[in-house]
C-alpha cells in the first residue's frame, strides 16, 4: 500500500476598502471578469479562483467584499471579515494582500494597521498612484514599508503594471509562511481598536507626514503643517514664491464666491437665475411642447376615428 501526499495549495485573501482596485487586481491575476458596483453593501459574497498558469504560482485567491476596518457595519463587510479570519472551506489565509488607494492613504491605512497589529502576513498593493501624481505628490515606499514592516508594491490592475513584481513578492512571502509549517490563527480582539481609534488615526497622520512628499520640492517629505498653512493663500492675494502654487483661476473665482458679502450676492443671483429659468425662461418652450403634442393627439383622433384604439393612441400613449 502506498501513501499519497496531498499537496496543500496556499491561500491568498484579497482585502481592501471599496473602490480601491481590489476586484480589478483579482480579475487580472485570475483571468476572470467579475464586476462589482461601487457602493458599500452591494456585494455580499466572495469570489475564489486559482492564479493564472502563466504566473507560475500555485495558489488560490479570494476576492471578498470591500471593508474599511475589522469591525463590520454591513452584511458584506461581515462576509469579508469572517472569510478573512477563517474561511469555512479554505481556512486561514497564508497571505493577505491589501489594496490601498495611494490618493486616500489616511483612510486606507486603518485596515492595514489593524492587520499588522495582529502580526499577520500582509502585502500591500498600492493602487491609484496616477491620481496621487496628479496632485503633484508621491509616496516613499521604502519609508512606508519600514514603518509598517511589510512589503509594498505599486501596481495598476488595469494595465498589469507592477504585477510581475507583485507576484515575485507573493512567492517570497508564501515561502516564508509555508516554511513555518503552520498557519497562524487569527484572533479578532473585539473592542480594542474602537477604544483607540483616535490614537490610531494620529499614528496614521504621523505616517503621512513621513512618507508623502511633493514631487516639485527638494524636500524628502511633504509637511502636512506647511500644507495647512498654504491654504491661507486663498484669502491672500499675495503668493509667496516658495509656496505651493495653486490654480490662479480658482483663486480669482474664490475671492468673489467665498467673499463674506459678494459671495452671498453671487449665491442669490445664481438661485434667482435657477428659479427664473424654470418658471419663466422655460415657459415658451413648455408651451410649444404642450401645443405640439395636443395637435398630434387631435390629428391622430381625426385620422383614426372615434374608437378604442384611437383613444388608446391619442389619449394614453401620446398624452
Amino acid at each position: 500500500m502506498t501513501l499519497e501526499t496531498v499537496e496543500t495549495v496556499p491561500l491568498i485573501t484579497l482585502v481592501g476598502s471599496p473602490n480601491s482596485g481590489k476586484t480589478t487586481l483579482f480579475n487580472y491575476l485570475s483571468g476572470k471578469n467579475y464586476k462589482t458596483v461601487n457602493y458599500p453593501g452591494a456585494t455580499v459574497e466572495y469570489s475564489i479562483s486559482t492564479l493564472l498558469k502563466k504566473f507560475n504560482t500555485n495558489a488560490n485567491i479570494i476576492d471578498s467584499p470591500g471593508i474599511i476596518s475589522l469591525y463590520p457595519n454591513s452584511p458584506d463587510e461581515k462576509v469579508s471579515i469572517e472569510a478573512l479570519f477563517n474561511h469555512p472551506d479554505y481556512g486561514v489565509p497564508d497571505l493577505i494582500i491589501v489594496t490601498v488607494d495611494a490618493s486616500q492613504l489616511s483612510r486606507h491605512l486603518l485596515l492595514v494597521k489593524q492587520l499588522r497589529d495582529l502580526k499577520l502576513n500582509v502585502l500591500i498593493a498600492l493602487t491609484m498612484n496616477d491620481l496621487l501624481a496628479k496632485k503633484n505628490l508621491s509616496i516613499s515606499l521604502s519609508k512606508l514599508s519600514e514603518i509598517l514592516d511589510c512589503d509594498i508594491i505599486e501596481i495598476d490592475g488595469r494595465t498589469g503594471k507592477g504585477v510581475n513584481e507583485l507576484l515575485r513578492t507573493i512567492n517570497q512571502n508564501l515561502e516564508k509562511t509555508l516554511g513555518n509549517n503552520h498557519k497562524k490563527t487569527i484572533v479578532n480582539h473585539n473592542g480594542k481598536y474602537r477604544d483607540d481609534l483616535i490614537t490610531i488615526y494620529k499614528q496614521i497622520e504621523e505616517i503621512e507626514k513621513k512618507v508623502i512628499y511633493d514631487l516639485h520640492s527638494n524636500k524628502d517629505r511633504f509637511d502636512i503643517d506647511t500644507a495647512n498653512n498654504q491654504l491661507r493663500i486663498l484669502s491672500n492675494p499675495l503668493i509667496k514664491q516658495n509656496c505651493y502654487i495653486v490654480d490662479q483661476t480658482t483663486i480669482k473665482i474664490d475671492k468673489i464666491l467665498l467673499h463674506k458679502v459678494w459671495g452671498l450676492v453671487a449665491f442669490f443671483l445664481v438661485m434667482a437665475f435657477t428659479f427664473t429659468s424654470i418658471f419663466w425662461l422655460a415657459e415658451p418652450l413648455m408651451r410649444i411642447i404642450d401645443e405640439s403634442f395636443g395637435y398630434l393627439s387631435s390629428t391622430t383622433t381625426n385620422l383614426l376615428g372615434n374608437n378604442w384604439y384611437s383613444d388608446l393612441i391619442a389619449t394614453c400613449i401620446i398624452s
